[in-house]
């Protein structure tokens, strides 16, 4: 529970500093209104730690969280994780979902991700994060698979690369926390650093390099799943 209180410090803290970043394209938030849930982490009998709609799972060391697939036939894809409309641009997105980007960030530091770690590539930053979706069939049977499957790489034709998401930590602009206000916990297209991940690869400041993938058409639209993210082990 020690790391735990130093986690909620930090936070807290980060609160009343000024945060910079190179990446500032979408308009901040004008309502004072757009702030992050008034709540804390729970410590549950079995360990699990629970914070809004997201559980850590010590043991597993992984976070998980409920959404649903947008429209397989969604086309162009600039967002992997979306809170849904008007919020967040939800016709951009993969996987909608109502957890606040805010408490995605801080349950991050407390399964033991970083925001501040430096990377050779010019806007990237943080401890990089496997993102995968768990799913039922027809049948009942659970799957899962790497949330890359669901979206194709317009450059190579084949299913987007495995390489992780980095965990750049949002700004805030006038006390408002930014991602929060604009519903992103992930990016697929590096515009704004108003959001919690965002992708690692080197050309993701171009808009249409990724869309939904044609043929992962299972589970389909609009289909219940759960997202879990993981700390990527690098070399």
């Amino acid at each position: 529970m020690k790391k735990l209180k130093i986690a909620l410090l930090n936070l807290t803290m980060a609160f009343s500093m000024p945060f910079t970043h190179a990446q500032q394209q979408e308009p901040a938030p004008q309502k004072s209104d757009i702030k992050p849930p008034d709540a804390k982490p729970q410590k549950m009998a079995d360990g699990t730690i629970k914070l809004g709609l997201i559980s850590l799972d010590r043991k597993k060391k992984e976070l998980s969280f409920p959404g649903f697939l947008n429209s397989p036939k969604l086309g162009t894809l600039e967002v992997l994780l979306v809170n849904p409309s008007p919020r967040g641009r939800q016709h951009e997105g993969l996987v909608i979902t109502k957890t606040s980007p805010f408490q995605l960030e801080v349950m991050l530091y407390l399964l033991g991700a970083q925001s501040d770690i430096k990377r050779d590539v010019k806007g990237k930053k943080g401890s990089l994060i496997d993102i995968d979706i768990e799913w039922r069939d027809n049948n009942g049977e659970f799957h899962r698979d790497p949330v890359e499957s669901w979206v194709l790489d317009n450059r190579t034709g084949k299913m987007m690369k495995r390489q992780g998401f980095y965990f750049v930590g949002s700004a805030f602009h006038e006390g408002v926390y930014q991602a929060e206000g604009n519903g992103n916990l992930c990016l697929l297209y590096s515009s704004t650093d108003a959001t919690v991940l965002d992708c690692a690869d080197k050309d993701s400041g171009n808009d249409i390099i990724f869309e939904t993938n044609p043929e992962r058409v299972n589970p389909g639209a609009y289909r219940e799943v759960r997202v879990i993210l993981s700390t990527r082990k690098e070399r």
